[in-house]
């Protein structure tokens, strides 16, 4: 809600102010840099009812295209990380790209539009996605909404009867059961197990379906653009465990990608990373394992004050339910707004198709 406010006043800032007006706001909101998260990569929205972690192919080009054009420069979350240690200023403005969970779409749709744009990338991976082990309920979810009509999840707080035809419904469907969910992940996971029970499809084949195989992992870690990083064994929200089990999770995870991609493993991504699931025990956790630098989903920009809190790095999320030029643009403002040469900002944003500045 505080986001939509902020937007609402830019957006009212810039109609009435212009250029000008939108200058000032960047230099008050000015950061190092931004680094976002995507999940999935579609084609098209319709193909995942999980609308809020998707991102179409086209909208990435079309970003990532929007961010070269503002004046900003692709680099590496350790690159970001050691900028962060110098303290030193910039020229440019850093952009740093992060995929969570290690989706074959990452491979097969993000890939190519990353080394169209020689756009560095993290890709987060718990081990349990290629091990064919993790608890896929999300998945299982996902599956359970896109081959109904209708579903009646007998579930306290949930409709009676939720109607899935339609992409719209479908998404809406999703939503509400997955928020259900999230009120109680360890518990309520395993109440909507049956609008798909284990007997008719498993968490192998799930995973199978829309996870990277080892050998496709290694394809990715092989390219220079790509940079591998640990989310753990098996995607637990890290807080509901004990000490000795959280740790085990980031350690063990860690290992087991080190040893299967033959290299170091010094970046990682808290799983459900947000304020309510992971606090100052997760913070030294992640040091303790081993790591150099950990993101979060704490939504905001990177700022100088981060540099001594390199295990709390936040994310923005890039795509999800809006993917509006427009919005971007608010989320950059003042990265790229302060950082680009003169009116590179204005121009590509005047470029971008469909742009629109309403909230």
């Amino acid at each position: 809600m505080r986001r939509k406010v902020k937007q609402l006043i830019f957006s009212f800032a810039l109609r009435a102010g212009g250029l000008q007006a939108r200058d000032s706001l960047a230099r008050a909101l000015s950061g190092v840099g931004c680094v976002f998260v995507m999940h999935r990569v579609v084609r098209e929205k319709s193909e995942s009812p999980a609308r809020g972690l998707t991102i179409t192919a086209a909208f990435l080009d079309q970003a990532l295209g929007f961010l070269r054009d503002a004046g900003a420069e692709f680099i590496s979350l350790s690159s970001l990380g050691q900028r962060l240690a110098s303290g030193g200023p910039h020229a440019r403005p850093a952009i740093c790209l992060t995929f969570d969970d290690g989706y074959r779409d990452n491979l097969t749709l993000a890939l190519p539009i990353l080394r169209k744009h020689n756009a560095p990338a993290t890709i987060f991976t718990p081990s349990g996605a290629p091990d064919r082990t993790m608890d896929v309920w999300f998945l299982r979810l996902e599956k359970a909404v896109m081959s109904s009509d209708e579903l009646r999840p007998d579930l306290p707080g949930v409709p009676p009867v939720l109607a899935s035809s339609t992409p719209s419904q479908k998404a809406d469907a999703y939503r509400r059961l997955s928020q259900y969910v999230h009120q109680d992940i360890m518990r309520n996971k395993e109440r909507i197990q049956g609008l798909l029970p284990r007997a008719r499809i498993s968490d192998e084949a799930l995973a199978a379906e829309q996870f990277l195989t080892w050998s496709e992992l290694r394809e990715l870690a092989d390219d220079p653009l790509v940079t591998i990083g640990g989310h753990t064994v098996s995607h637990p929200v890290l807080r509901y465990l004990d000490e000795r089990s959280a740790l085990h999770e980031m350690v063990a995870g860690r290992s087991r990608l080190a040893a299967e991609l033959d290299r170091a493993i010094d970046l990682f991504s808290y799983p459900y990373g947000g304020r309510k699931e992971i606090g100052r025990r997760e913070i030294r956790l992640a040091r303790e394992a081993g790591f150099d630098l950990a993101v979060t989903t704490f939504y905001e920009q990177v700022r100088p004050r981060h540099g001594p809190y390199a295990f709390e790095i936040p994310r923005m999320t890039l795509g999800g339910l809006r993917e509006d030029i427009a919005a971007l643009e608010f989320d950059v403002l003042g990265c790229i707004g302060a950082g680009a040469s003169k009116g590179a900002l204005p121009n590509a944003v005047a470029a971008a198709p469909g742009r629109k500045l309403s909230a």
